[in-house]
């Protein structure tokens, strides 16, 4: 995903957490646990899933992953920014996360 997100703190817009996470997922891939396949190759994740449109699996080094344990969707990724904002913060939390024109999610926390 490269989706853009804006994150409200108790309401007022924080750049300081839309930066923590812009710089946490930089060039990552977010993944979902459940698609987490062993590997022959240290220090590698292998993904694998099936969609309508077939069979997909990809090998990528560990470090450039970042893994949740829901779908990778842009509202399942709203979700957990939003729950792990919330507990770094202590605050109330919203995410708005965009994906292409009209479409996105809100999360709360």
């Amino acid at each position: 995903h490269r989706s853009k997100i804006k994150i409200l703190v108790d309401n007022s817009r924080s750049s300081k957490w839309e930066s923590y996470w812009a710089d946490k997922l930089r060039d990552i891939y977010i993944a979902s646990e459940f698609h987490q396949k062993p590997s022959s190759l240290e220090n590698y994740s292998v993904f694998t899933y099936e969609a309508e449109q077939g069979k997909f699996s990809l090998e990528l080094n560990a470090d450039s992953c970042y893994l949740i344990p829901t779908e990778s969707t842009v509202e399942q990724i709203a979700i957990h920014i939003a729950q792990e904002t919330s507990k770094l913060t202590n605050g109330k939390i919203v995410v708005y996360a965009y994906e292409g024109v009209g479409k996105g999610s809100v999360a709360k926390a």
